[in-house]
């Protein structure tokens, strides 16, 4: 919020100052946007939800205004060049933290249990038993392997592999599935005939079929408190009065190292309480911002979801536009010509880490936070700018 208030005063004085005229689809789509939080925001409050979380549904969206600044800061190739070195060395800057952490972990230079308890309250981190845990930055680690493979130069397969293993080591199946994913899709329809493509699809499944069997073999997987948590979040899920649907669906989730239940556990109970609240009203316009759900006052861990049960259809229809937005900018950019897609192209580099927010957001909530709208914002920015004005 900081860095968002030093951003804003630096757009707003130049505005005011005529220094800076956005131009007018920036408005648009700072005026869509706002447009239909406002008619969320109206909603919620003549539906009688608190004032205070009205605004707390709000102040997260109010990072999209960042668009004018992206728009005043990137203007040419030398600035598009620019932010494709900031988000490649974060993800190294977030790979090489996090496995020197996990190093010192596993030697027990420093005790686990201490640092779980040490960052317990900040609620920042979520803890993979005692094998590792999940920190919300971790997203740009991903989206950093997409801008490497840009790189012209032999360190950027080093790179790639440690950024590679941090992701596998965070054990989160929706970074590893999208990753490997949109590699084999690549692949199959735009590079079948490269070697090293076929050979990183190998690769990164035999990682996987690796760190399965090395995490069956492990003892001690969870530290006393979360085995405890998960113990007492699964005795709350199994007095709820739930749906045979939310039952067999949650009895097909289970994983051996974490409480990794319980979280899927949540979004299952979410998915039936936005069910109990379907109107018609609801499905158009949703319950307003506010209106939260008896297990998720505030936030939901699906962002589709939430925007679902407070924005309705309405609200789904913006974040369909952006994307299409996002999708005729890339469009236009390879030539109307899916045969120049190509991974070491900043245009695929940009669209796809969009893509990307868009869709890790099917079960996380990204796109609808300063996270995941910086991203789209960078993304929409940088591919407006002509291709003959990008250096290579």
């Amino acid at each position: 919020m900081w860095l968002f208030g030093i951003t804003q005063a630096v757009v707003w004085w130049d505005i005011l100052r005529n220094n800076y005229k956005p131009q007018k689809e920036i408005y648009l789509f700072i005026g869509l946007f706002f447009g239909v939080t406002s008619i969320s925001a109206l909603n919620g409050f003549l539906s009688g939800a608190p004032v205070k979380l009205v605004l707390t549904d709000i102040k997260p969206l109010l990072y999209w205004f960042n668009l004018l600044f992206y728009g005043m800061a990137i203007v040419g190739a030398r600035e598009v060049a620019l932010v494709r070195t900031c988000l490649k060395w974060s993800a190294a800057f977030l790979a090489v933290g996090y496995l020197s952490l996990l190093l010192l972990w596993r030697f027990e230079v420093f005790h686990g249990f201490s640092f779980y308890m040490l960052a317990l309250p900040t609620e920042e981190l979520s803890f993979r038993g005692s094998l590792g845990f999940f920190y919300k930055g971790f997203i740009f680690l991903p989206i950093g392997i997409f801008f490497w493979l840009q790189e012209k130069t032999p360190r950027k397969y080093f790179w790639v592999i440690i950024i590679y293993l941090a992701i596998l080591l965070t054990f989160t199946r929706g970074f590893w599935l999208l990753v490997f994913g949109i590699h084999l899709v690549y692949t199959v329809f735009f590079d079948s005939k490269n070697t090293i493509s076929w050979l990183a699809i190998v690769l990164m499944l035999t990682s996987l079929y690796s760190l399965g069997v090395y995490v069956q073999q492990v003892e001690q997987q969870n530290f006393p408190e979360l085995m405890h948590f998960q113990e007492k979040h699964v005795k709350r899920y199994q007095a709820k009065d739930l749906k045979p649907w939310q039952r067999a669906m949650a009895s097909k989730f289970t994983q051996g190292f974490e409480a990794r239940e319980s979280s899927i556990i949540d979004r299952i109970i979410q998915i039936g309480e936005v069910e109990n609240n379907l109107s018609p009203k609801s499905i158009l316009i949703g319950n307003g911002f506010g209106m939260g759900i008896p297990s998720r006052p505030i936030h939901m861990e699906i962002s589709y979801l939430e925007i679902f049960h407070k924005q309705g259809i309405l609200g789904l229809s913006i974040w369909a536009w952006l994307f299409a937005s996002l999708w005729k900018r890339f469009y236009i950019r390879i030539g109307r010509d899916f045969k120049q897609i190509n991974y070491k192209d900043e245009t695929f580099a940009f669209f796809i880490s969009a893509a990307f927010m868009f869709a890790i957001s099917l079960t996380n909530p990204f796109i609808n936070s300063p996270m995941g709208l910086g991203m789209l914002a960078i993304a929409l920015i940088c591919l407006q700018i002509p291709p003959k004005e990008v250096q290579k």
